[in-house]
């Protein structure tokens, strides 16, 4: 019986184990290559980046992203195509990813409240970025929310984990697993 307990509290704690807190800095999501073409969007012109064939997501530093838009090796853009990022409230299931593979997740930062963010295992490389502050309007008025993103890189096959922690509040954990296929 004694170690029938002792081995259930070792998988308790091992559950726990190992997850290492992110410290945040600017990144910035961009294509290896990519090319940057001008639509029409309710007659104002709109730049939308789009890779180029073969081209690979990468996480870069935002001073590294600003120093190549200043040399003209890449175009500032007001928007991108790419998948929706999805907040990690509304992050009910385990995300699948493939290897090479990178997917960004939202963080509502309220004041006074900044999660903790965590991450446990070797099979994404995880970027977490500055708290942003965006403007909205609803009903006329002025809306700030705060908020960060989570970028996962896929490297290897495997399983990783991400916790986000807020104060007062029961820690978040989001299951990853990642395949070559």
């Amino acid at each position: 019986m004694r170690s029938l307990t002792v081995g259930a509290l070792l998988a308790l704690c091992s559950g726990c184990a190992g997850f290492k807190a992110l410290e945040r800095s600017e990144w910035v999501m961009v294509w290896s290559d990519e090319t940057v073409t001008t639509q029409m969007v309710n007659g104002t012109p709109i730049e939308i980046v789009k890779p180029t064939p073969g081209a690979k997501q990468e996480i870069i530093p935002k001073e590294r992203y600003d120093s190549e838009v200043a040399e003209g090796k890449r175009r500032q853009v007001a928007a991108k195509l790419g998948q929706v990022p999805k907040k990690v409230t509304d992050i009910k299931e385990p995300i699948e990813l493939m290897v090479g593979e990178v997917r960004e997740l939202l963080i509502d930062e309220p004041p006074g409240k900044s999660p903790v963010v965590s991450v446990s295992g070797s099979a994404v490389r995880p970027y977490l970025t500055t708290v942003k502050t965006l403007e909205d309007y609803k009903e006329g008025k002025e809306i700030n929310t705060t908020q960060s993103s989570l970028f996962l890189m896929a490297d290897d096959a495997g399983g990783a984990k991400v916790k986000v922690e807020y104060p007062g509040q029961e820690p978040l954990l989001i299951e990853l697993s990642v395949s070559n296929k």
